[in-house]
């Protein structure tokens, strides 16, 4: 059986000089408490969003259909998100300075695909859901509204879906892949010098 080095072995093998491994070390596990973090902060904010909603739903019995669609809607796009989220979002807790090399490469990379799915597909799924049981749950309220005010309040909901679509959500999308490639590429940079 042939013994594959853990990374710290290559990294001190390397040909061309290398960034500090322990600095490089810290940065990977700066990513992994970072995406710990960001599931806790995730799951927890999601979990109080559906409970609120669940609230509304039984405290102010909807009036007409529409409400209570929409109130499905956006609870189902909530929950699938969660469901997701947690099912391709791997935490990983042993040590990296002992991580097998190819290993923790081909780990990066099944992450990078896993990010891209969630950033993409998830997203536009969660986001459709969302934008249109909002917009249904809306409906019964606008159409009580006088004049034009019920015209300003979608036009305000579309106005701020519009903004996190386009704006915020690639901004995200590419700040979490370049982060991602940046640690691959110096991975595949020591591959290219293994033997």
């Amino acid at each position: 059986m042939e013994h594959k080095p853990n990374i710290e072995q290559l990294w001190q093998q390397a040909a061309a000089p290398a960034p500090d491994w322990q600095q490089f070390a810290s940065q990977l596990a700066a990513m992994e408490t970072k995406k710990r973090n960001e599931k806790n902060r995730v799951n927890f904010l999601l979990g109080v969003t559906i409970a609120f909603v669940a609230f509304i739903a039984i405290a102010y019995w909807p009036m007409q259909w529409s409400t209570l669609a929409g109130i499905v809607l956006t609870e189902a796009s909530m929950l699938l998100y969660l469901w997701q989220y947690n099912r391709h979002t791997k935490v990983r807790s042993e040590g990296l300075v002992s991580a097998n090399a190819c290993e923790y490469l081909s780990y990066l990379h099944a992450e990078r695909k896993k990010q891209h799915f969630l950033g993409t597909k998830l997203m536009t799924a969660y986001f459709l859901l969302l934008g249109t049981g909002i917009l249904l749950y809306m409906w019964e309220f606008v159409l009580r509204m006088p004049g034009w005010y019920g015209w300003l309040a979608y036009a305000l909901a579309m106005g701020w879906f519009a903004l996190n679509w386009f704006v915020f959500k690639p901004r995200i999308i590419q700040k979490k892949e370049a982060e991602m490639n940046k640690y691959i590429q110096q991975l595949e940079a020591l591959q290219q010098q293994w033997s």
